[in-house]
């Protein structure tokens, strides 16, 4: 038998490591000034290296081959430059001859890459509905359009995907990918308090104020009768909660974008990303436009030839006011004509609500020569077209000659690509850039500190494969709201034999945020671990766990973890997302869908009171991995809601297994009291246990919804959970 996994609490070092800012390591050596020296001249020539993608089209949009390097020219700011290197690219390939479900190969020579895609899913911006619109536009991009020579990523805003955001050619891990899609929130209220319309709060249109007053008033069912003078400050403090949450949200998948584009950057082939998403606002905290958020993204694609193009996820979708919102356009002010002109038109307010979700995605694929795509429900006919435009193009390359003044070095350069002698040619390609100062990175001095710049990049580090879950679970009984779970791939880390025993050693930290960028919480941990050959063989398998309750108030948060391995000095990160909703607002609610399974005499668990487990079954990539015929025993809280006297007999629940658009299994709806484990003053804890029978390989969703008396539709969570060979 192997000896209990033991944890004790890391010193004060690594908080204050990830409190405070990273110190730099100063090299005084004859040798070391010249390597800088040398890394400079090499960061200089990288600044003032500018790369184009261009296509050409005549009079009737038809693409324009056999141009050479003299037919162009390039000015900058008005000023030519002179072309430094020049190719033509025929990236013409036909789809793949592989059947659905085959997997391409793994080796692809970099030269053989034709095309660097990035299927970048925006989901901290777009709905649960739209998400799923999204995936089976990606889905049949996998099957139908992907081609051998295409090299692949599927990438989320919120970096929810952990180990599967990686390059591939391999069809079967991007299908897992978009399996595992969703909306990185739970839910979302249904409010005419837009971004748009909190900027113009802010920046004092006393208009738009009235609105806001009367939405709330609405939204909130306040009495007619009750005075302006009171619920402007609660106008107002909501204003400025959602400008606080639209700008951290913008900030973090605009953060994520530029890293995708630095990786991309440097990827054979032609470089492009596909953002899907619903668009985000650009107000700012003080409710002024913030178009500085976009450029990191911009300049770094326009400089490296990375073609961003735009896909509304919502699809076709008019701007429409919801039914469910009385009394706002025809409301106590429009029946009060010494008022009627107070407050700002709402049908007009919406329309520039929309243009203002629109304008980033606009921006980010005019930018860098790309398109943005609006009112289609045709996604991946979108995506096709972005692909087919670029179907021949032009790569052209230029070390900028600009010498302006200083105090003008920073700012937008335009840039300006004709053919000569051709006017009638339309040309797309990158709009220009606004120069960013090119810094070596900082070097971390310690392993520690390499795990808190691991954790603070924006793309999670697999050098250790890592996934995190974090859940919402709430109970009279449990301490805290959210649900923690690292699963670290034990196959990865590297053991010492030690008297017949095999060990090792792990640090873990983890970090919580809430939507202002505020940090809430942090934990660090050590784990150490021994095994007998026969024990070591089994963990391999399955793999570790560790879990953490935290405290938390009603929100949603960032979860970022990190593992260590000190020996190595090897990182791997992980980040996900946490709703923990406000059951006072009296809505039924569901915590998330804990899965278990009962471990066999054969199988026993090793765990220890600090929650550190080796356990069956086996968790890849976050999904917990079930071999055919075995048990899935699942369990979830449901919440009534204060102020619904909603009892267990009165509910109603149905279990459902889902694969991509296909139902595989559809329980009856049935009473929840005969599934009740527990019950307390929060609402009931509910269990039960599917037998997957029949059930072919691959990966699925268990659905649980549940619906109640005066309730129009009923609530949903899902999970996935995967089943073995």
């Amino acid at each position: 038998m192997g000896r209990i996994l033991t944890m004790k609490t890391l010193s004060v070092l690594l908080v204050a490591l990830i409190a405070i800012s990273q110190s730099q390591t100063s090299w005084s050596s004859g040798q070391t000034q010249t390597k800088n020296d040398e890394q400079e001249k090499q960061l200089r020539l990288r600044a003032d290296l500018v790369q184009l993608r261009a296509v050409v089209t005549d009079k009737r949009g038809q693409t324009v081959g056999g141009l050479k390097k003299e037919d162009f020219e390039i000015l900058e700011e008005n000023r030519p430059q002179e072309i430094s290197f020049f190719s033509v690219e025929d990236v013409s390939t036909s789809p793949s001859s592989q059947t659905p479900g085959t997997v391409s190969s793994l080796r692809t020579p970099a030269k053989d890459v034709a095309r660097t895609i990035v299927l970048f899913v925006d989901t901290i911006h777009t709905s649960f509905t739209n998400v799923e619109q999204t995936k089976r536009a990606l889905r049949r991009f996998v099957d139908e359009q992907m081609t051998d020579r295409d090299l692949v990523a599927l990438v989320t805003s919120s970096g929810a995907l952990g180990l599967m955001e990686q390059f591939t050619h391999d069809r079967r891990l991007l299908r897992a990918g978009i399996e595992r899609l969703t909306a990185w929130r739970a839910s979302a209220e249904e409010t005419l308090f837009t971004p748009y319309l909190a900027g113009q709060i802010a920046r004092g249109d006393r208009r738009s104020l009235f609105l806001g007053i009367e939405i709330v008033r609405s939204e909130e069912m306040m009495p007619r009768e009750m005075r302006d003078e009171i619920i402007e400050p609660l106008v107002r403090g909501r204003a400025n909660q959602i400008l606080g949450e639209a700008s951290f949200r913008r900030r973090v998948m605009l953060n994520t974008l530029k890293g995708v584009v630095e990786r991309v950057a440097d990827m054979p082939g032609q470089r492009m990303i596909a953002i899907f998403s619903e668009g985000f606002s650009m107000a700012g905290i003080a409710g002024g436009s913030e178009p500085g958020d976009l450029q990191p993204a911009v300049n770094r694609a326009v400089r490296s030839g990375v073609l961003i193009y735009s896909i509304a996820a919502q699809g076709l979708q008019p701007v429409m006011i919801p039914a469910s919102q009385p009394g706002i356009v025809a409301g106590r002010r429009r029946e009060n004509p010494a008022i009627r002109n107070e407050v700002a038109d709402l049908p007009s307010t919406m329309a520039a609500s929309e243009r203002d979700l629109q304008l980033g995605l606009v921006t980010l694929a005019k930018d860098t020569g790309g398109e943005a795509f609006f009112n289609t429900n045709d996604l991946s006919g979108r995506l096709q077209k972005a692909l087919s435009d670029n179907r021949l193009y032009y790569a052209i390359g230029y070390h900028t000659q600009n010498d302006v003044p200083v105090e003008k070095g920073k700012q937008f350069r335009r840039i300006t690509l004709r053919v000569k002698d051709h006017p009638e040619y339309k040309i797309r390609t990158q709009r220009g850039y606004q120069p960013l100062e090119m810094t070596a990175e900082e070097q971390a001095a310690t392993p520690r500190q390499k795990l808190v710049q691991a954790m603070s990049a924006p793309l999670p580090v697999t050098t250790i494969p890592v996934a995190v879950s974090a859940d919402y679970f709430e109970r009279d009984s449990l301490a805290g709201q959210a649900y923690i779970q690292i699963y670290i791939d034990a196959g990865s880390l590297r053991y010492r034999e030690q008297d017949k025993n095999y060990t090792f050693d792990l640090e873990t930290a983890i970090t919580i945020y809430d939507l202002t960028g505020k940090r809430v919480h942090i934990s660090t941990n050590v784990a150490n671990g021994s095994f007998t050959a026969e024990r070591l063989n089994l963990a391999k398998r399955n793999g570790y766990r560790y879990t953490e309750r935290v405290s938390l108030k009603p929100g949603v948060y960032q979860a970022r973890v990190g593992v260590l391995e000190p020996a190595t000095e090897r990182v791997g990160t992980a980040t996900g997302w946490l709703e923990v909703p406000d059951l006072t607002k009296g809505r039924l609610t569901l915590s998330a869908i804990l899965l278990t399974r009962e471990q066999s005499a054969s199988q026993p668990r090793v765990t220890n009171a600090s929650g550190v487990e080796s356990f069956s079954p086996a968790v890849t990539q976050g999904i917990m991995i079930y071999n055919p015929g075995a048990d899935l025993d699942y369990h979830l809280v449901i919440y009534p809601g204060t102020g619904k006297d909603l009892k267990a007999d009165q509910l109603m629940m149905q279990i459902e297994v889902v694969q991509t658009d296909r139902l595989v299994f559809q329980g009856q709806w049935s009473g929840v009291e005969p599934r009740v484990v527990e019950k307390d003053s929060k609402g009931f804890e509910v269990g039960g246990s599917l037998t997957l029978n029949g059930i072919k390989p691959g990966v699925y969703e268990l659905r649980v919804s549940v619906k109640g008396p005066g309730l129009k539709k009923p609530v949903q969570r899902v999970v996935p959970f995967g089943v073995d060979q």
